[in-house]
């Protein structure tokens, strides 16, 4: 009787394990759209993401959905988009659904500062706020060239951090990448580059931007050229306001969202 019990606690806790493996799985194509907010950490405010079900990979919530009236109120939202739509010249008016081969993840959650300090500093110049977070030990600074900052990012990857006086810019912005190495040349990881943004002074967005060969003007592939050439990055600040003209037009997709469009 004792191994009946048994046997049927295992079959009742793999059936379990099925129906959340399931319910957990994403649908590709569901293009029915949702409303999630991300709740600031700094004030009130709350920035609506109206997506497609597809394009929504996963959230943690803050509370509840029983606690807000049915509302999503969220931490972070973990966006999947097709592998281009952050790399090409014109930023597409809506996101669609992407299948998995084909896709790249985005991240976006509220700036979270560890002191009183630190919130401040994010509410008073969110570009040196950035600054702080990617450049916040001394050593780690390389240059300062064009209202641009050289930073080492990794053992081996270096940033790009540009000024709020770099001409088109009105978001901080941070590029990343795999530094040159003659061992290594035209080396696949070179081919994408992390980028980071604040939204409405209060929210980071991380997405990834691809260099594309076949295309030797898209501006990912001129930037992925002069990293392997081993020339300096600082001295082309025209590449660099390609990458800041892209990324002001994903800025205002986010910023400019409304519920239930």
């Amino acid at each position: 009787m004792k191994k009946i019990h048994i046997a049927l606690l295992s079959l009742m806790a793999l059936s379990a394990c099925g129906q959340e493996s399931s319910s957990n799985k994403m649908d590709y194509t569901d293009k029915t759209l949702r409303t999630v907010y991300l709740k600031s950490k700094v004030s009130d405010q709350e920035l609506p993401i109206s997506l497609p079900n597809c394009v929504i990979s996963s959230i943690s919530e803050t509370v509840p959905r029983s606690q807000q009236q049915g509302k999503t109120v969220a931490d972070v939202i973990d966006l999947r988009v097709e592998r281009l739509v952050f790399s090409q010249p014109e930023f597409p008016s809506k996101l669609e659904c992407a299948i998995e081969e084909n896709s790249k993840m985005a991240t976006m959650y509220p700036a979270s500062p560890l002191s009183e300090q630190e919130k401040q500093l994010l509410k008073s110049d969110p570009f040196a706020y950035l600054f702080h977070q990617r450049v916040g030990i001394k050593e780690l600074h390389l240059a300062y060239k064009h209202d641009m900052d050289l930073y080492k990012a990794s053992p081996v990857s270096d940033g790009v951090l540009v000024h709020k006086n770099f001409p088109g810019i009105s978001r901080p912005l941070s590029i990343s990448f795999i530094r040159f190495n003659p061992q290594t040349p035209n080396s696949s990881f070179r081919y994408y580059f992390n980028v980071k943004t604040i939204l409405k002074g209060e929210y980071l967005l991380r997405y990834e931007v691809i260099a594309t060969p076949k295309d030797p003007t898209q501006f990912a592939e001129k930037l992925r050229n002069i990293i392997e050439e081993d020339k300096n990055v600082w001295d082309n600040p025209d590449v660099i306001a390609e990458f800041v003209a892209n990324n002001e037009k994903i800025a205002d997709f986010f910023e400019n969202q409304q519920t239930g469009k």
